[in-house]
């Protein structure tokens, strides 16, 4: 648990800060009141969790890139956090796959679809990207912020046994959070740690959670040297904003093959991301067709076929740690 006198920080912050006045009001307090906290560590872990809950927006290490993370109620606070105006777009989930299929509006998918999901091919999608999907009568009564104009929720489904997921739920009784992209609206979004802590002092988050020390250091290192010349490729082969699958249709026709959507490929080939959709429900059709065009994202290409191999891939190629001699320039 966060410490008590941790949690007086909280409620000093939220009375000093943009969260409260919507402008940034003393950057040395915010630097001062920024916890770093390691994933791999209980306690870690619960500094998110606790965060959390306390109604705070923290940045969370998902690896390929770092999310706003969030509870729905402040979702408005957020907003004014990110510098974002007008109406206030829908946000993402992250939650454990098990709750995810619980919220499925089944009806309004193609039966070849459901089977391929009642299979457990949504297993497959698991870490590596957002899927889509019609709501159900509980998943329209989440938060209110989550679902969008076609009764759609977007989530980010972990396995079973996350650690983060698990300590929400057994300690707060929170089985899901909001998630946005970490940056201040009209800028890219942060993939890399010393960016993920600038954008979260700048927008008042204590707590920047990234997968482990190893993660930490190669951020940090390896976005230095890139940058300079020093390398030729990250550690991470794979960073920046993850792909959505979408999976509903506004009009099912049996008789045909379904037919699913690529609505952002992201951090990965629309190639590679086509190949793991067709694994997770064979015999669908699936059409790139991105949403909402923006600044080039670095793409990765899989270069496995089979589907359990290219989700592996996946999974390693934004979280990989580990040093590559030959990515140094001489």
């Amino acid at each position: 648990m966060i410490q008590s006198d941790y949690r007086k920080h909280f409620e000093d912050r939220k009375r000093r800060t943009l969260i409260m006045n919507g402008a940034v009001v003393n950057s040395a307090l915010s630097q001062s009141l920024l916890k770093i906290a390691f994933l791999n560590e209980p306690e870690g872990v619960a500094a998110f969790g606790d965060a959390l809950a306390a109604g705070w927006p923290v940045l969370l290490d998902m690896g390929a890139t770092y999310g706003t993370a969030f509870v729905d109620a402040v979702r408005p606070d957020v907003g004014t956090a990110r510098g974002e105006s007008g109406q206030m777009v829908t946000v993402s989930m992250v939650a454990r796959l098990s709750d995810a299929l619980e919220w499925i509006d089944k009806s309004r998918l193609h039966p070849a679809v459901t089977q391929a999901i009642e299979a457990g091919g949504l297993q497959l999608l698991r870490s590596v990207l957002f899927v889509r999907f019609p709501a159900n009568e509980t998943g329209l009564a989440l938060g209110k912020h989550c679902v969008n104009e076609d009764g759609e929720i977007q989530v980010f489904c972990c396995p079973e046994d996350d650690p983060v997921l698990h300590y929400l739920r057994t300690t707060h009784n929170i089985r899901y959070f909001d998630v946005r992209s970490s940056n201040i609206t009209g800028n890219p979004e942060e993939p890399f740690a010393p960016g993920a802590v600038e954008y979260a002092c700048a927008i008042a988050a204590p707590v920047v959670a990234v997968h482990s020390l190893a993660a930490l250091e190669a951020q940090i290192i390896d976005q230095a040297m890139h940058k300079n010349g020093l390398l030729r490729q990250m550690r991470r082969k794979r960073f920046g904003s993850f792909p959505i699958v979408r999976l509903s249709q506004t009009a099912v026709d049996t008789t045909l093959p379904p037919i699913l959507s690529i609505v952002r490929s992201g951090n990965t080939t629309p190639e590679t991301v086509t190949r793991l959709v067709v694994g997770a429900f064979p015999g669908a059709r699936v059409l790139y067709v991105e949403e909402k065009r923006s600044h080039q994202r670095h793409e990765y290409e899989s270069p496995c076929i089979e589907p359990l191999a290219i989700q592996r891939d996946l999974i390693r190629a934004a979280r990989e740690t580990a040093v590559d001699l030959d990515a140094f320039v001489p």
